[in-house]
């Protein structure tokens, strides 16, 4: 019984949006005045696909430790507590084909989240001590990955469907993971 007015969307036309910097980066820009929110997300040419065979997951750890590592003009508990001022979510992460960092801030802390932003891309401290939590923690992933039959299938069918030399299906194993070093990262 219950009505609803009709919604229509139309998507914008991405050509009105896309600009060339003269580096030849691809921008994207979207106004949207309705919070005074701002997002800025870099997509980058990367992921797992580039892992040398005998260091499976150095391109997650790269990932996720960009962002949790601090940076070389702050240590990883002094980047947490400037974005926690802020209040502006800064992330990154490296999947399979693709890497991708970004920050939501508010307009008036712009600046400032965007100088923190950039100076995690520019420069990663990459912390030894939250390197080791994070293959700690994969470890212990690990250990528990074959807990659920789903993620059981899923392995499996992704080898079955790609074959076992696809990046996608070479299997992580505990070796890979504790070779990892900071210098890998950097």
């Amino acid at each position: 019984d219950l009505s609803f007015e009709l919604l229509e969307f139309e998507p914008p036309d991405p050509a009105r949006h896309r600009y060339l910097l003269s580096n030849g980066v691809v921008v994207f820009i979207v106004e949207d005045h309705t919070l005074p929110l701002v997002t800025v997300s870099a997509m980058i040419r990367t992921g797992d696909y580039l892992d040398p065979p005998e260091k499976i997951g150095v391109a997650g750890l790269v990932g996720s430790q960009m962002r949790t590592g601090g940076t070389g003009s702050l240590s990883a508990a002094d980047f947490d507590e400037e974005a926690a001022f802020l209040a502006a979510q800064i992330g990154s992460s490296i999947s399979e084909t693709r890497g991708r960092a970004s920050v939501n801030a508010l307009t008036k802390d712009l600046d400032a989240a965007l100088a923190l932003f950039f100076d995690m891309l520019r420069h990663p401290r990459f912390d030894q001590t939250r390197l080791d939590l994070a293959k700690s923690q994969m470890l212990r992933q690990m250990e528990r990955r074959n807990d659920s039959t789903r993620s059981i299938e899923g392995r499996e069918w992704d080898r079955l469907m790609r074959g076992d030399d696809h990046f996608s299906t070479r299997p992580i194993t505990r070796a890979s993971i504790e070779s990892i070093t900071r210098d890998d990262l950097i």
